[in-house]
């Protein structure tokens, strides 16, 4: 059957998403610069058994030129750290980052977590340690790590905090200080959150029908409204100019705008998962033209294998891959998206 993967039952592939689109450079701006990436390559998609790699030079940033993604990752003999891939599927490798679990954006910057800490690195210096700020709570902080995190224009930071015994939703300030959302979701599919605006957030929530679907939190209403259009949501990829959605099911990728998810209004299925295929992962650039996801195949045992990197370009009313590179890593912990 086919299916997608939850960042709690990968068998080795724990995964949290974030993306960073031209809106997020730009301090999430609504309109993203001129030299974003909107306009995927027209020639056949990169295809191949193995991965391309190469090294870094001591220090330097590689990938520099174009949009790629920026992987968090362990495996291939090197440890976790970070690696890049431009889009005609090379890999490069970033440099290392230890304990990190957690991989978001903030404005300008990529946000990593390693526990409750947060390193904050510029876009133009991905391979060296950045800002550090320590979260602190009022009263006793959760023994979970944090897992999934996403930056406010203003500088706040919205995060989940989860393991297989607890899972919580809070918001930091500028400064560190941590408030607990509230309402937030008890349960999910996966602890994922991405800002709609200010005081709005996406989220996954599971009603009492074991039914996951898309929510929204409003921090001034203090409210969690459902988005009933889509039921059994696995995963959900934000563009970063705020507008667009992309939900998984099992049974494929749903691309539409938060407009019409508000409305009830069931989008267009843009991709089918075939067969025993798992995708998790997904992610958007800042205009929702084109979709990214981590896919890989689920074996018997339940272990997931052949990991790969993939996108997928709108032209007109259809979805045309553009990306297909195997991954040179064992198990994908994020991964955001650099325009050019």
């Amino acid at each position: 059957m086919s299916k997608t993967a939850s960042g709690m039952r990968l068998s080795g592939l724990a995964v949290t998403v974030a993306f960073l689109g031209a809106g997020c450079m730009a301090g999430r701006a609504t309109t993203p610069p001129s030299t974003r990436w909107t306009e995927p390559p027209t020639p056949s998609p990169i295809s191949s058994s193995r991965a391309v790699v190469s090294a870094t030079p001591g220090g330097s940033n590689p990938a520099a030129v174009g949009p790629r993604l920026i992987v968090l990752a362990d495996g291939a003999g090197r440890g976790l750290g970070l690696w890049a891939i431009d889009m005609q599927g090379r890999w490069t490798t970033l440099g290392s980052t230890r304990g990190a679990n957690a991989l978001g954006c903030t404005a300008g910057s990529v946000a990593i977590a390693t526990g409750h800490q947060i390193d904050v690195r510029p876009v133009s210096d991905l391979t060296h340690p950045g800002r550090s700020t320590t979260l602190k709570w009022v009263g006793t902080a959760p023994s979970a790590p944090i897992t999934a995190l996403d930056g406010s224009a203003a500088g706040k930071l919205a995060f989940v905090t989860s393991d297989d015994q607890s899972l919580e939703y809070a918001i930091a300030d500028t400064a560190g200080s941590v408030t607990t959302l509230a309402p937030a979701p008890t349960q999910t599919f996966a602890p994922l959150i991405s800002w709609l605006g200010e005081t709005r957030l996406l989220v996954l929530s599971t009603d009492n029908q074991q039914t996951s679907r898309l929510a929204i939190v409003d921090t001034n209403a203090h409210s969690i409204d459902l988005l009933p259009a889509l039921i059994g949501v696995r995963w959900f990829g934000l563009s970063s100019d705020r507008e667009t959605i992309a939900a998984a099911t099992e049974s494929g990728i749903w691309v539409g705008s938060v407009a019409a998810f508000q409305a009830h209004t069931t989008p267009a299925i843009a991709i089918t998962i075939d067969g025993s295929q798992v995708v998790w992962a997904l992610a958007l650039d800042a205009a929702g033209s084109t979709v990214y996801m981590l896919s890989g195949t689920e074996a018997a045992d339940g272990t997931i294998g052949a990991v790969r990197e993939l996108g997928y370009a709108k032209h007109g009313s259809s979805w045309t891959k553009v990306l297909d590179s195997p991954a040179p890593f064992d198990r994908a912990v994020a991964q955001v998206y650099l325009p050019a």
